[in-house]
């Protein structure tokens, strides 16, 4: 099944119209829905300058007239850290991109964690989640 950049976003059902047996008897079909969103991609870096942890991020989703990924002005970042990499993540902090999709966060952090982006989903875009960076 082909499905192009220029077709309708949304959900799909993909019904079968009709199945046999070998002595023609209907057997009953299984249906598929799908969801058809667009991409996004980001970038996510993180430093340390003492005690201060800076979290930076550009976020992009792809733009099916452009023919290319572009600037996400107003997606949803969620900011996440854990104290070890078998700890589970904690919620931090969320931010909205600006016009540029770039957001960025300092706060102060005396030890070392690890940090995770994650860039919700729209009805019309799917988000993503980084690795883990330690600062």
């Amino acid at each position: 099944w082909d499905f192009y950049d220029f077709e309708h976003l949304g959900v799909y059902s993909v019904e079968p119209d009709a199945a046999w047996d070998a002595d023609f008897n209907d057997l009953s079909q299984n249906f598929a829905k799908i969801d058809v969103r667009l991409n996004s991609k980001y970038t996510f870096s993180t430093s340390r300058s003492g005690n201060y942890v800076t979290l930076k991020s550009t976020v992009y989703r792809y733009s099916p007239s452009a023919g290319h990924h572009k600037a996400w002005k107003g997606a949803t970042v969620r900011y996440y850290y854990r104290t070890s990499s078998s700890r589970p993540w904690t919620y931090l902090r969320k931010h909205t991109t600006n016009s540029d999709g770039k957001t960025s966060y300092k706060f102060k952090a005396s030890s070392k964690r690890y940090y995770q982006q994650r860039v919700a989903d729209t009805s019309t875009i799917w988000g993503s989640t980084s690795g883990s960076h330690r600062r």
